[in-house]
């Protein structure tokens, strides 16, 4: 009757990550739900949200529910596939531009630590 592998995944979710916690969560399960229902829970975001991020070397590995994007430290981007880009901090969010379509991030600790500010 209920999703177990689900709830576990949002469980150990809620642990790892200390950051906007309660926005994570409530962005995955709107997600979830257009994902497995479709129709009239469609839900395409305004702002998504980081569920996990990385620093490496070349700069910030961002994970969201669907996919992987790469910030780069030179404020370059990619979605490690074909899409390529820039992004930039605005005010406590961030943009990825990728290919001409513009996603808009909730703010993330690590990403916020390069500079890479809004083009004037």
């Amino acid at each position: 009757m209920y999703n177990n592998d689900f709830k576990d995944w949002l469980n150990n979710l809620v642990k790892a990550e200390k950051i906007e916690m309660l926005l994570c969560v409530s962005y995955v399960i709107k997600t979830k739900l257009s994902d497995d229902f479709g129709g009239d829970f469609s839900y395409p975001p305004d702002i998504y949200e980081v569920i996990s991020s990385k620093v490496n070397s070349n700069g910030v590995v961002v994970y969201n529910l669907n996919s992987i994007i790469y910030l780069g430290k030179s404020c370059d981007a990619s979605d490690g596939i074909k899409k390529k880009g820039h992004w930039y901090k605005d005010k406590d969010q961030f943009v990825v531009e990728l290919d001409n379509t513009k996603y808009r991030f909730n703010y993330d600790e690590k990403v916020f630590s390069f500079n890479c500010e809004f083009p004037q």
